[in-house]
């Protein structure tokens, strides 16, 4: 419950936009982390929490993305942590234009999940990405 209680007060504070609390959510964050288990429902949450932390206020997108490759490693296929770190990760790079990255990680969503093939935003990214790529979409 403790591991729980520190998540949600996190995304209170983190919710409420000052700096200072910001970072004491990040701290919370981090704890829940730290104790682990890693594949247990808070760490999972806290870990998603960094990625939007990490892609929004602290603009470190990178990491965000690194963070998802790290959640996506952790938690099985076919969980919901899984697919939500994939599809952060390509997301992530169209967002920023890194094409070759994007068409990547697009690429590997749809080898873990094939019908994500015929979904129409991430069919959309992915020919972005592709004509990014290929140098047919302006940076």
């Amino acid at each position: 419950m403790i591991a729980e209680a520190k998540t949600r007060l996190g995304w209170c504070l983190y919710d409420g936009g000052d700096a200072a609390a910001i970072e004491r959510a990040e701290q919370l964050w981090r704890e829940v982390i730290a104790a682990g288990p890693p594949r247990g429902e808070w760490v999972g949450e806290c870990q998603w929490h960094m990625v939007q932390l990490l892609a929004g206020p602290r603009n470190q997108w990178k990491q965000a993305a690194e963070l998802c490759t790290q959640i996506a490693r952790t938690f099985p296929q076919g969980s919901f942590r899984h697919e939500q770190a994939l599809y952060s990760r390509g997301w992530l790079f169209w967002v920023k234009k890194d094409w070759a990255s994007g068409m990547t990680a697009f690429e590997a969503l749809i080898a873990a999940y094939p019908a994500k093939a015929q979904h129409p935003p991430i069919m959309r990214y992915l020919e972005e990405c592709r004509q990014g790529a290929e140098g047919r979409v302006r940076k």
